[in-house]
């Protein structure tokens, strides 16, 4: 992908936290769950504990049923017999509708051992407690649940039967199993746990759907904060939103989106101003040194300083050309061949141009032209110009003084990796300008970095102060900018090669 013949630089995936769309549909359902087991514990121990207090009233009952048999059986003067027990045993009178299992055993106070058990019980397996039994003696009501080996439960009410003169004649056991209830608690959490996974789903998807509706205009808001460009600064949202939250977010986005576009606003017209401010003197203190030095009567010490001058004055206006060009990219103006100033450049006779305006720059280091072998490129004289101007000035920045720079011009014969696949779609033949130094080369840790805008390696400059860090970065917007490239090749203490890569010309 590029942008405006600029490939962007590719950044690895970043991994994102969860939607908030998402968050919040978990957190509802976290919310939910802890209220459905709560709630869910609540009905199912309310459940359990109204079954079992259901059981229990109703062995009361039967007792009681038991105690008013055997009064009404001595109060007609009958004796106390087996007769009696028979009848208490056979004192659950069942019908369709009446129909139950409980069971009734009776056992002796004073032994303890079985009278009498009711009809529907076919087997006794278990054995009353010496403590309830106790307990029932001494005229006690004792309710207890019994466990055998496989966990099978029976609700056991043990209580005394009375004669008329409140005297205990037998003591009697009224059970019930709890079968029953266990099939209801087991139906029961079974109805709770898959409703509730059942509910859980429905209302996770819910959630989903009603805060993808809701979120939308953040979705939105956060599409155009992306796609948010210096030239698209005056894109504004819709003020009214459903929500408050989304409505004072945008209209906020819409502030800065104001308060940018009359920034930038501000630094193009900025940009503008100084460029006419600067270059103008500058051009004109050229020319009067120019027409100055065309006195033949001037002195060969003062035409050596006033040439000096003029050296200065060029890489003056060299250094403000780029400081423009890259104010003019940190606010969004990257570089862009104007179809109006293309024409034919012939490379060979633009090197020879730069080769004659590069001695001015430094009178220390020889400037040297070697093939030039004779190729035509479309793009913008200048900014060419300026573009091996620039790499040219950070050679002989860093070459020491009786180094050389050569330069030198021919038809590409091998592409670098990074020009084959747009070698492919353009279908072209290239050229390229190579530039060599015997200065002191780059460090392999520097060089990925050199074309960075600002970044400075740590390397000691041999001419001049260290520079902002832009000529380089503005040379490869300039080779992008006509569809080229520049790579470059180096050794610490051998030198460096810069080679700058642009497609011939069609015509």
């Amino acid at each position: 992908m590029s942008v405006r013949g600029i490939p962007l630089k590719l950044f690895p995936a970043r991994k994102y936290p969860p939607s908030l769309r998402v968050r919040l549909a978990l957190w509802n359902v976290l919310i939910f769950i802890l209220t459905f087991l709560i709630l869910g514990g609540i009905v199912y121990s309310v459940v359990t504990y109204n079954l079992q207090a259901s059981l229990d009233k109703r062995l009361m009952t039967q007792g009681e049923k038991l105690q008013a048999i055997t009064r009404i059986w001595l109060l007609d003067g009958h004796a106390v017999d087996s007769a009696l027990f028979t009848q208490l045993a056979r004192s659950m009178q069942q019908n369709e509708f009446t129909t139950d299992d409980l069971y009734i055993k009776l056992f002796d106070v004073k032994t303890g051992r079985p009278l009498q058990y009711s009809p529907n019980l076919q087997q006794s397996r278990i054995r009353y407690k010496q403590s309830d039994f106790q307990a029932a003696v001494h005229g006690q009501q004792v309710i207890t649940t019994y466990y055998d080996r496989s966990g099978s439960a029976v609700r056991v009410l043990t209580m005394p039967l009375l004669d008329i003169t409140h005297h205990t004649i037998a003591i009697a056991q009224i059970g019930r199993s709890l079968a029953s209830i266990r099939q209801v608690q087991v139906l029961l959490a079974i109805v709770l746990c898959v409703g509730g996974a059942c509910a859980i789903l429905l209302l996770y998807g819910m959630n989903l759907i009603l805060t993808k509706r809701e979120v939308q205009p953040l979705s939105q808001l956060s599409a155009e904060m992306r796609n948010l460009s210096v030239g698209e600064l005056g894109v504004r949202l819709e003020a009214r939103q459903r929500i408050r939250e989304v409505q004072l977010l945008t209209e906020a986005f819409n502030q800065m989106s104001q308060r940018l576009e009359a920034s930038f606003t501000l630094q193009r017209n900025f940009v503008a101003d100084v460029s006419h401010e600067l270059r103008t003197p500058l051009t004109a203190l050229r020319g009067q040194i120019d027409v100055f030095l065309m006195n033949p009567d001037l002195e060969s010490g003062i035409r050596q300083d006033v040439q000096q001058i003029r050296g200065e004055l060029v890489r003056l206006s060299h250094l403000v050309d780029n400081l423009l060009a890259m104010a003019r990219v940190e606010t969004g103006i990257l570089p862009e061949i104007s179809e109006e100033h293309v024409e034919r450049v012939e490379l060979d006779l633009l090197l020879v141009e730069v080769t004659r305006q590069a001695k001015f720059l430094s009178q220390e280091v020889t400037v040297e032209l070697g093939q030039l072998q004779q190729v035509l490129v479309m793009g913008e004289r200048d900014a060419l110009k300026q573009m091996l101007l620039n790499i040219v000035d950070n050679a002989l920045a860093y070459t020491p003084p009786g180094g050389k720079v050569f330069m030198e011009v021919a038809e590409a014969v091998d592409l670098p990796l990074i020009l084959q696949e747009q070698q492919r779609t353009m279908q072209t033949s290239w050229a390229v300008i190579h530039i060599r130094d015997t200065g002191q080369g780059i460090a392999p840790s520097d060089l990925p970095h050199i074309f960075e805008r600002h970044y400075r390696a740590a390397r000691t400059k041999v001419r001049g102060t260290l520079g902002a860090g832009i000529g380089l970065s503005l040379a490869r917007l300039i080779a992008q900018a006509h569809q080229g490239e520049i790579t470059v090749e180096s050794e610490v203490m051998q030198g460096s090669c810069f080679h700058v890569w642009l497609p011939l010309s069609q015509a």
